[in-house]
C-alpha cells in the first residue's frame, strides 16, 4: 500500500485493507459499508479457521511419522 497505494485499479490491495477501507471509509465523505465488511470478514476468519485445521492435521500426521 506505501508504495503503489493499492496499484493500478486496486490489483495490489489485500482483503483485510479493503475491509478496513469499507469500515471506516476510504475518503472523507464516503459511507461506511459496515454490514458487507461485517461478511468479508467473517468470510476471511472461516478460510483462516480451514487453513489453519488442515496445517495442524498434517503437522500432527508428520510428528506420528517422526
Amino acid at each position: 500500500m506505501v508504495l503503489t497505494n493499492g496499484g493500478p485499479n486496486n490489483r495490489t490491495q489485500v482483503m483485510f485493507l479493503y475491509i478496513y477501507q469499507l469500515i471506516f471509509g476510504k475518503d472523507v465523505g464516503t459511507n461506511p459499508q459496515i454490514g458487507y465488511a461485517t461478511v468479508l470478514s467473517l468470510v476471511a476468519a472461516l478460510i483462516i479457521g480451514i487453513v489453519t485445521a488442515v496445517y495442524m492435521y498434517f503437522a500432527r500426521k508428520l510428528d506420528e511419522v517422526v
